[in-house]
């Protein structure tokens, strides 16, 4: 299985214009207004910020996972001691 689900190149490019028909769509349906270079500026302004919050949680997710593997560690030194 290849990233993204497609298990064959085709798969792979039904699925990139699927998701830019479906752009495109959201564009004249919501932001049917806006010209196409401010909606996709403002799209992809909107994309990035959601990028980083994924990363950061990510981030928070794998420090946190990190601490504990360090405190369960930490724990079972001191029991080989007592």
């Amino acid at each position: 299985m290849q990233l993204g689900g497609a298990e064959s190149p085709e798969e792979a490019r039904s699925l990139g214009y699927t998701g830019s028909v479906a752009v495109q769509i959201y564009k004249d349906l919501v932001a049917g207004e806006a010209t196409r270079l401010a909606f996709f500026r403002s799209f992809t302004y909107a994309l990035s910020a959601g990028a980083a919050g994924l990363i950061l949680a990510s981030a928070a997710l794998i420090l946190r996972s990190c601490r504990a593997d360090r405190g369960d560690e930490k724990a079972r030194l001191r029991r080989g001691r007592a």
